[in-house]
């Protein structure tokens, strides 16, 4: 069971587009509930256990567990097409609402309407209180029926085929969830259709009167209700009021090839794809592959599931933002469905902001656009650790990836519970034969993560829990394609490849090649795989957020408008051998990003150094040059990766809880005047989420300790050691020739797979790679580095990490998250 964090709560188109006749009186336009050939939309409540859906028709037997939809109704009109086999029945039952603002359930039993043969169809229960007593439906022998379940203001009407329609009064505030039984026998719904009022036109009067855009306002006409786009730099056309939930339906009509979208719950001066969301809009050939660019994905991150406009016609969108759940239908027909508080990126975004239309040089035109605003929603955004959704091994692998602050939360953590403590597990082998040799095997529940080699020769069959035959059975240059891909790089290979029992790994005709895998392993509690039901890896949605991710990070772009609280330092001048505070922040909560405002230069040298002071410590959590904690960006160019990022600063996603206040200083060690520099920090403040901070230090332990390490001349070869409880995320190293790596210890017993000649395959480096910057490691700017955000390495009392002893080591900082 999952459970919920988020309560449920155009005129003339370039030459090419003509111009739309009158629009018709407005009526509700029916909307599919049931996806062809899944449960989507109705898998909030237990595991769906005895339904069958297949071409539309959904299926449930006696055993059938009960099916929680993820939607709220006000007024509305449900249409169904039923059968049901004697003495069954099809249970809707209606859940009233937490105070008609979510699909959290109040303390009164939920209103139930049954549909059945014989006595009592359309029967209207009310707790123990039957409001209207059902009539009787002939036996007819699997013939399909119709119902209408209607809910206006106050009152509440069942209409079976042509009899006598059955009416109940109710609270004319109330709001209800929808769920699905099956009781004593098979049933079958054939359609099932939602009609719900449209609302108030969206365009009033003909004009732009209440929208505005940061482009050219010029390039948008409006005349009649007819919004056309004539494609002269307008950006994006935005209402001037906000919105939270609501129901948006309306007509487009788009240009062959086009590309637009349509923009909500976006920030007034924000980006909906990455700052609210963007319901995208695109023309391409119906036989291309569904993405996160296909119309009514939401751009960038979640592909739809199905298609159904028509190129160069007047389309219908309808698109329901209910509290976490966005929802899509065109042409009527369900195209996306998903709850954006089990998305790893989307769980970021604003609950209110503007809604808008995108100028992306297409001709497109809109039209009969409605807007039908829900009551005003509470949207839980990501911190509330108590209503954090339940997931798979894969999807808590992955959002560590995605927002580290879960490495911060030991219970949250893909860590917790593991056999000894020790999750993340490293393979090095050195082949050399031309026949099969075996990579690695693991027993899971687990996943590899990450897979580095020395060259591509050989062939890789990948043989899941025990089985005699692959799965997945390739060449090795091929092996990023048919593994799931985190990132652009092939070398690393950053995957997320989860097994439920085991995972044997071998190769063949390879020719002298060195492989270093590393894997994870899941609590036994913990399902390794998203779908029980179909073996599905990973869920929709969660690939194409973590690669998008990485794609705005090389491109200079990251939250910058995310919900929560901002706060920035004035520009500072400090002297050599000065420190200076830059800011300090009171209370419980955690940093989720900070950004520097320096000159690039100052990233060539030690001599600006950046020092956090927690919970009223008197020594710095995190001391260290600045160059060490944003390597990569010293030559003020982005690259793909998911850590650090330049835009006007440069801001690290290392998140640094605080349960007593956090205060950042800046200090000179150079020999010359630093000038202009401050901070910019985004935090989530628990004081209104935590009523005690010792609730908070409970569930948030860790705190990030940053300690930079002078160059070793002495040679002892110890490259981090740190005591206590914790768990090692990075390392930074200026490396004095090539470091060998001599052992891993953790807790006093050394770890396989870490010794190594050098620290190649560690950061995925060719043979012979002098520079390179990948999405997690990298040798670049006389700096070497290595993030272990998917592979972090848990100890209780201690972590060594040791080069051979007479290695002089470089500087270095390590990172880590300890109590």
């Amino acid at each position: 069971m999952r459970a919920h964090f988020v309560l449920l709560g155009a005129a003339i188109l370039c030459s090419s587009l003509s111009a739309s006749p009158p629009a018709p009186a407005e009526e509700p336009w029916g909307l599919s509930l049931l996806d062809d050939n899944s449960f989507v939309g109705w898998d909030y409540g237990d595991e769906v256990v005895g339904w069958t859906i297949k071409n539309g028709v959904l299926r449930g037997n006696a055993d059938a567990s009960t099916m929680q939809s993820g939607w709220s109704l006000g007024d509305f009109e449900l249409q169904i097409q039923w059968t049901a086999e004697e003495g069954a029945a099809i249970t809707f039952t209606l859940p009233l609402t937490a105070s008609g603002t979510s699909n959290a359930k109040s303390d009164r039993p939920p209103l139930q309407v049954s549909l059945r043969e014989g006595d009592r169809c359309g029967e209207i229960v009310d707790e123990d209180v039957v409001l209207a007593g059902g009539t009787k439906l002939p036996k007819s022998n699997g013939t399909i029926h119709t119902a209408v379940v209607k809910r206006e203001n106050a009152s509440l009407s069942v209409t079976v085929d042509k009899l006598p329609p059955q009416e109940a009064s109710l609270n004319p505030r109330a709001r209800f969830g929808l769920s699905i039984a099956s009781n004593g026998g098979v049933i079958e719904l054939r359609s099932l259709r939602l009609l719900e009022p449209v609302g108030t036109p969206l365009l009033q009067n003909g004009n732009l009167d209440g929208w505005w855009t940061l482009g050219n306002l010029d390039s948008w006409s409006a005349e009649g209700d007819t919004l056309t786009c004539l494609n002269r730099d307008g950006n994006y056309l935005r209402t001037e009021k906000e919105y939270g939930d609501f129901t948006l339906s309306l007509e487009y009509k788009l240009a062959a090839g086009g590309n637009s979208g349509i923009g909500i719950r976006t920030p007034r001066e924000g980006w909906p794809s990455g700052d609210g969301m963007e319901l995208q809009l695109l023309d391409e050939p119906p036989d291309a592959p569904l993405s996160r660019h296909s119309t009514m994905a939401l751009y960038g991150n979640v592909e739809p599931f199905a298609r159904a406009d028509s190129p160069e016609e007047w389309n219908r969108a309808v698109i329901r933002a209910e509290h976490g759940i966005i929802t899509a239908w065109i042409n009527g027909v369900l195209v996306q469905h998903i709850h954006t508080g089990y998305l790893s990126e989307l769980r970021h975004r604003h609950p209110r902001g503007w809604i808008g239309f995108q100028d992306h040089g297409a001709s497109i035109s809109f039209r009969r656009m409605h807007l039908l605003e829900s009551p005003v929603s509470h949207v839980v955004v990501y911190g509330s650790f108590e209503e954090y959704p339940r997931e798979s091994g894969s999807e808590q692998v992955l959002d560590g990836l995605m927002n580290p602050i879960r490495l911060t939360v030991a219970e949250l953590g893909f860590n917790a519970g593991c056999p000894d403590d020790l999750c993340s597990k490293a393979v090095s082998v050195l082949v050399h034969e031309t026949g099969e040799s075996v990579l690695a095997e693991q027993q899971g529940p687990g996943a590899l993560v990450r897979l580095s080699r020395t060259g591509d020769s050989g062939r890789l069959a990948f043989y899941f829990d025990n089985e005699s035959t692959p799965r997945i059975e390739c060449a090795a240059s091929e092996v990023g394609s048919r593994l799931p891909r985190v990132c652009e790089s092939s070398s690393p290979l950053l995957t997320c490849l989860p097994f439920k029992a085991a995972l044997r790994i071998t190769i063949r005709d390879a020719d002298s090649v060195a492989y270093r895998l590393d894997f994870v392993n899941f609590p036994p509690d913990v399902q390794a795989i998203a779908s029980r039901a179909n073996d599905e890896l990973l869920p929709r949605g969660l690939l194409p957020a973590v690669t998008y991710r990485q794609e705005q990070f090389g491109w200079g772009t990251h939250r910058e408008h995310d919900p929560y609280v901002r706060k920035s330092s004035e520009r500072l001048r400090v002297l050599p051998g000065e420190s200076a505070p830059l800011l300090s922040v009171d209370g419980h909560g955690v940093v989720i990003w900070h950004k520097l405002h320096a000159n690039e230069t100052l990233l060539h040298d030690d001599a600006l150094w950046i020092e956090v002071f927690v919970d009223g410590e008197s020594e710095p959590a995190v001391s260290a040059p600045a160059r060490f904690l944003f390597p990569g960006l010293d030559n003020a160019e982005n690259y793909p990766n998911f850590v650090n990022v330049l835009r006007d600063g440069f801001t690290s996603f290392l998140p640094l809880p605080f349960a007593a206040g956090i205060e950042f200083r800046v200090a000179n060690r150079g020999n010359k005047l630093i000038e202009d520099v401050g901070l910019t920090i985004s935090v989530i403040d628990f004081r209104n989420r935590v009523n005690a901070v010792d609730t908070f230090r409970e569930m948030i332990p860790y705190r990030l300790r940053a300690i930079f390490q002078p160059a070793d001349e002495a040679g002892d070869g110890v490259l981090v050691e740190a005591a206590g409880r914790g768990r090692l995320i990075g390392f930074i190293h200026e490396p004095a020739g090539d470091t060998a790596i001599e052992s891993l210890m953790v807790d006093g017993v050394e770890q396989p797979g870490w010794a190594a000649e050098n620290t190649d395959l560690l950061l995925g480096m060719a043979p012979g790679e002098t520079e390179a910057r990948r999405a997690l490691s990298g040798r670049y700017g006389g700096l070497e580095w290595v993030y272990l955000l998917l592979t972090p390495v848990d100890f209780q009392e201690s972590l060594v990490l040791k080069a051979p002893p007479g290695t002089k080591a470089g500087g270095r900082l390590a990172l880590l998250y300890m109590e």
